[in-house]
């Protein structure tokens, strides 16, 4: 016989046996099923959730600090003011040209041979280049424990581009830091690298040696310029190195004619 649908039960019966034991029955009303259905699907879909959320954080933060590194004072190597000295103690501080081996010349790069010094340096313009003593002597080349070596230059198209190298020739397995700036000189032209070299008008000394290029040298480090654009290759007719100490003090000046006549001319 038929039950009447507004009759049935809405529960579910559950008899539930264990061995000699009585039997026991449990009632599950109907509509508890579709709610922990719900509730077991939440937290499962909760639980995905939070997963996937913590393993992303976790990425990025990896991410982050690889990118940052450590934070803290930089390492500063402490340099004796005579320049032919460097402490054993010291910590070199890391140059990405430091090199074993100068590079080899480019197949359109020609080789530049020290002309006689310019003396500009003693001008009123370049005084001051430190905060020492600006009317000091240069010191003696032989002297120094670094030396420009392999010296080159290539024009393409509108800009000229200078490569040399500096060797650190001492034996006592030291170093030497400081900055390099260059010079290219033409009958009306006055160029400089790194740009930004110069001074603002109104200031006594043309040349800030702060914001020259950072070097650090045990064997060899590269060094590169580029002066462009330039209307014509007669533009410059000169280029020259300045190697100063990490206060400003001038180590080495060096000229090279970028004409060869005009090199045998000085060297005459």
């Amino acid at each position: 016989m038929n039950q009447d649908p507004s009759q049935q039960v809405d529960r579910v019966t559950v008899l539930v046996f264990k061995d000699h034991l009585a039997a026991r029955v449990f009632h599950i009303p109907v509509r508890w099923i579709p709610q922990l259905g719900i509730i077991a699907g939440s937290l499962i879909l909760f639980s995905i959730v939070t997963s996937v959320l913590a393993l992303r954080y976790y990425h990025l933060a990896s991410s982050t600090e690889s990118l940052v590194g450590p934070v803290g004072p930089p390492l500063v190597t402490s340099t004796s003011s005579n320049p032919g000295r460097s402490s054993p103690t010291a910590v070199a501080l890391t140059d990405q040209n430091e090199a074993q081996t100068p590079q080899a010349n480019l197949p359109n790069e020609s080789d530049l041979k020290s002309g006689a010094q310019a003396k500009p340096l003693f001008g009123t313009l370049f005084t001051a280049l430190s905060a020492d003593d600006p009317t000091a002597p240069i010191p003696s080349a032989t002297s120094l424990p670094i030396a420009i070596k392999n010296p080159r230059f290539s024009w393409q198209n509108d800009s000229l581009q200078f490569r040399f190298a500096l060797q650190y020739t001492k034996t006592d397995r030291g170093s030497q830091q400081g900055k390099i700036i260059v010079l290219a000189r033409g009958p009306s032209m006055l160029l400089t690298y790194p740009a930004g070299a110069f001074n603002s008008a109104g200031q006594t000394p043309l040349i800030d040696f702060q914001k020259g290029e950072f070097f650090s040298v045990s064997h060899y480090r590269e060094g590169s310029a580029t002066f462009e654009p330039l209307p014509s290759k007669d533009s410059l007719q000169e280029l020259e190195v300045l190697i100063l100490s990490k206060s400003g003090s001038l180590l080495l000046h060096q000229s090279f004619p970028l004409k060869p006549e005009q090199a045998a001319q000085e060297d005459s």
